[in-house]
């Protein structure tokens, strides 16, 4: 078991890992090492005589063909009308290929969590352990990459792409944005884990008060608006609903309910200034004019665009944007540079993103993939259900507001566990 336990413990790392230095030789896509797993993890599904396909990952899988058969129909369209396969030297093909590379990564991931979690035996368990380890690990280098965050010399440089200082937390991923959706699976999923397994009282102590301790230390030091943004509108009013429904909690609702609102105000005061002194930045006006370009092209293109011309769409639609005159206080310093040139050419966030590539294909998949899966632990109620909702939540807004799922594999790893959460939960006996 220990050693399985390990290997699990090392998988995780992995997964939560977004800034590998191997990007520098193969390219974004390498931001993960999940990649270097790609092999292994389809060896490991194909080992088995009978392949589970859970019925989102079906979902996914559809989605994923219909993309592919929007992008074979503009793609030939936007190549011809620009009579190059490039554009803003990019190749349309080549581009097209990369972006199919990553979904067709993310559903091998899937499937072998989702394989993993249903057929090894005593795997909750096993599981629990291990993201209790991640959890004290995660806690260490949170606290002393806060103790030398105004220390000149860069935090461990030697783990992340390049090694200059970065002033912000951002644990083992590119930039602080993205280490919200890793803190709230590092925080709620050995908590939940801890109460449906039943172990000791003691790990359930131990496992709680750590996650209490990163939520309030790291929203301290946080200075991503987006994490401090749903912590704000989504956890904590989750955590006051679920006081109230508690018939034994609910008593203690008047003291930890002043205490969230207390929490809910210095949360508050944080987002405005961070918000207050980053208005006129580049970073909101990248944001909102992001978002603004992902409906300029949905409205124009609604059944989405595909992969690879979204590249011709991109700069035609920024520049509309930035000509709005409601707009003209921001700065579109990185929006401008899209005008011109194909890199990291994107809306930042996978909501925007799809709709721009599957248009109400996506939203149809959206639908199934993520509403409905809502409504069933909406309704659904178990023990500790609370504790898988409030990071599904997270994830779906985070996705909706300021993060892409391209290679944030622990948002798929909480998708594949909710999955077979669910799986259990329909197929247990009354």
């Amino acid at each position: 078991m220990k050693t399985k336990v390990f290997f699990i413990v090392l998988f995780l790392i992995l997964t939560m890992y977004q800034d590998f230095p191997l990007i520098n030789v193969f390219g974004e896509i390498a931001r993960s090492p999940v990649f270097l797993m790609g092999l292994p993890m389809l060896v490991y599904i194909l080992s088995f005589k009978k392949i589970l396909i859970s019925k989102y990952l079906q979902y996914l899988i559809f989605y994923l063909i219909y993309i592919l058969c929007i992008s074979c129909l503009y793609l030939p369209g936007v190549m011809l009308y620009n009579q190059s396969f490039t554009y803003l030297d990019e190749n349309l093909i080549i581009k097209a290929v990369k972006s199919i590379t990553y979904m067709f990564l993310i559903l091998v991931y899937y499937q072998f969590v989702y394989t993993f979690l249903s057929k090894e035996k005593d795997v909750f368990l096993k599981l629990f352990y291990a993201i209790f380890i991640v959890q004290i690990l995660t806690t260490l280098f949170l606290i002393f990459e806060i103790y030398y965050l105004n220390d000149p010399v860069p935090f461990i440089p030697e783990i992340h792409a390049t090694d200059l200082k970065y002033w912000r937390v951002r644990l083992i991923t590119m930039e602080e944005s993205w280490t919200g959706s890793v803190l709230v699976m590092v925080m709620f999923l050995p908590v939940f884990l801890a109460n449906y397994l039943n172990v000791s009282r003691k790990l359930k102590i131990a496992t709680a008060s750590i996650s209490v301790f990163i939520f309030i230390f790291y929203t301290i030091f946080s200075e991503s608006k987006g994490y401090l943004f749903l912590v704000l509108i989504s956890v904590l009013p989750l955590f006051i609903a679920y006081i109230y429904k508690d018939k034994q909690l609910r008593k203690f609702l008047y003291i930890v309910g002043g205490l969230f609102i207390i929490g809910g105000i210095a949360v508050s005061i944080i987002l405005f200034d961070v918000i207050s002194s980053n208005y006129t930045s580049g970073t909101f006006g990248t944001r909102f004019g992001s978002y603004l370009i992902g409906l300029n092209i949905f409205v124009h293109n609604p059944l989405g665009v595909g992969y690879g011309s979204y590249t011709y769409f991109f700069p035609q639609a920024a520049s509309q944007v930035m000509e709005l005159s409601f707009l003209q206080d921001l700065k579109f310093n990185e929006l401008s540079g899209y005008i011109n040139s194909a890199k990291n050419q994107s809306t930042k966030t996978f909501f925007f993103d799809h709709i721009i590539y599957g248009g109400f294909g996506f939203l149809v998949f959206c639908y199934f993939f993520f509403v409905k899966r809502f409504y069933f632990f909406s309704k659904y109620v178990f023990k500790s259900s609370f504790l898988i909702k409030v990071p599904f939540i997270f994830v779906i807004l985070a996705g909706l507001v300021y993060i892409t799922y391209d290679i944030k594999y622990e948002v798929w790893f909480l998708f594949a566990f909710l999955d077979v959460i669910e799986n259990k939960l329909i197929n247990e006996p009354k």
